[in-house]
């Protein structure tokens, strides 16, 4: 593997130059979970052979970004880089765009997603952006939408669907609790 700069090791865990340790972390987290899961259901006939390597060469390769990241940020920072953390028992908050992430892992694009669900393409990027107060919508509507998305990306994992409603339920409360024009 060519040695990563740190403008690489953002692009691999899909991080803004400004993040911060916890940051990292979280996508790193986010990426393990997407991407060490078996591929049995995105598998294409006859690429079998090679599935198993990607996924190892992948993986090895968000290791090596994590570890990079965090070495450059201990230079900074002057902390000790901790180890990649083991996987959490219980989902960590998903990054903003983890359900863009989550989609894109699943090698799907927007227009694909839109087929699948029948939900149109811009409500789907509101969606992935959490631009949840411009889709005026009742909520259980627009819930009904996420969770059709997450379990045609093939997230049908509670846990999982959980870490990808918390931006939904984090605005639904920050809205009711704001009174007029608050989710209906």
């Amino acid at each position: 593997m060519a040695p990563l700069d740190q403008a690489r090791c953002l692009r691999i865990l899909e991080l803004p130059a400004t993040a911060g340790l916890d940051e990292i972390r979280q996508a790193y987290q986010l990426q393990k979970r997407i991407h060490g899961k078996p591929l049995e259901a995105f598998s294409a006939p006859g690429m079998d052979e090679f599935a198993l390597e990607l996924r190892r060469d992948l993986l090895e390769e968000l290791d090596a970004a994590f570890r990079c990241l965090c070495e450059l940020h201990q230079e900074n920072a002057r902390e000790p880089a901790p180890e990649p953390a083991p996987e959490p028992a219980a989902p960590a908050p998903a990054p903003a765009g983890s359900l863009r992430l989550a989609r894109e892992a699943a090698g799907l694009d927007l227009d694909q997603l839109a087929e699948a669900t029948r939900v149109r393409r811009e409500l789907l990027a509101a969606l992935e952006e959490g631009r949840f107060e411009t889709l005026r919508l009742a909520p259980v509507v627009v819930r009904g939408y996420l969770m059709a998305c997450l379990n045609a990306i093939g997230l049908t994992d509670e846990a999982a669907q959980a870490v990808h409603l918390e931006p939904f339920r984090r605005w639904q409360r920050t809205a009711a609790s704001s009174g007029p024009g608050s989710p209906r």
